[in-house]
């Protein structure tokens, strides 16, 4: 018997493995200097989880697109300290100007920090 995680995703038809979460902050982007359409743009993100990111862009992005996120986390350390969440991935899915992200790598960074306040690994 799948665990009961699994079984709530399969009741409810949720094809995700990383539970969503809303979250509205601010982001930019910027698609791979590699593909022939590279541009940069801002946006704000409307959910994320350990594996990915949809977020409302300025406009509709190539899907299977590398990209690049650099996303202002919206709560602080001790109330002062400014988290910025370095993001490294693909688009796989649009819905109009919303994009869908799988994250490849992600990296929490203190603003301002030295590479000692660099938090890193595959998710978040």
């Amino acid at each position: 018997m799948p665990p009961p995680e699994k079984r709530d995703r399969q009741l409810n038809n949720e094809r995700r493995s990383h539970r969503r979460y809303l979250v509205s902050t601010n982001l930019l982007y910027r698609l791979a200097a590699s593909d022939p359409s590279a541009r940069y743009g801002r946006g704000t993100s409307v959910d994320i989880s350990s594996g990915g990111l949809l977020f409302e862009a300025e406009e509709q992005l190539p899907t299977n697109a590398r990209i690049e996120l650099t996303i202002q986390w919206p709560t602080r350390i001790n109330d002062d300290i400014q988290l910025t969440l370095y993001v490294k991935g693909e688009t796989v899915r649009f819905e109009g100007t919303r994009a869908a992200v799988k994250f490849d790598h992600a990296t929490f960074r203190l603003e301002g920090a030295s590479d000692r306040g660099k938090i890193s690994g595959n998710g978040y």
